[in-house]
């Protein structure tokens, strides 16, 4: 059996094999229900709704879900030994359009080219459904 390894500590993905006899112990992941609270400086804070301790995560660990982060909004984190290893958000989030090029005779709404902007979390604008499984952003 062939497998790809990624180490928790240093990120580095190594390919193993395996013979059929082997044994392998399965690392504990604790997965727990977080809320995003605020951006400080190039890092994320999330916060326990149990018990309201936060943790605050860097932004390479954070990578693209920050796409999709919206105040208060739910995502789950993933910890071995302590350390958050992953960040998953929903399969949809609601966002508000902060910026779109108005139509025009011309350039009519369904064939508009220019990308419209989104803002999570604000409430200001049109908000949108944006399922992120279809919009990598």
């Amino acid at each position: 059996m062939q497998a790809t390894l990624r180490s928790i500590r240093t990120g580095k993905s190594s390919d193993v094999r395996f013979s059929s006899t082997e044994k392998i112990e399965p690392v504990p992941m604790i997965s727990k229900k977080m809320e995003f609270s605020y951006k400080d400086g190039e890092d994320y804070v999330f916060t326990d709704p149990e018990n309201y301790e936060t943790v605050t995560l860097s932004n390479e660990l954070v990578g693209d879900a920050r796409n999709y982060l919206v105040e208060n909004g739910g995502v789950t984190v993933t910890f071995v030994e302590d350390k958050a290893v992953t960040v998953e958000i929903p399969a949809s989030v609601i966002l508000t359009v902060t910026n779109a090029r108005k139509a025009s005779a011309a350039i009519p709404p369904t064939t508009c080219r220019n990308p419209s902007r989104w803002k999570p979390g604000y409430r200001t604008g049109a908000a949108v459904h944006q399922d992120r499984r279809k919009d990598p952003h």
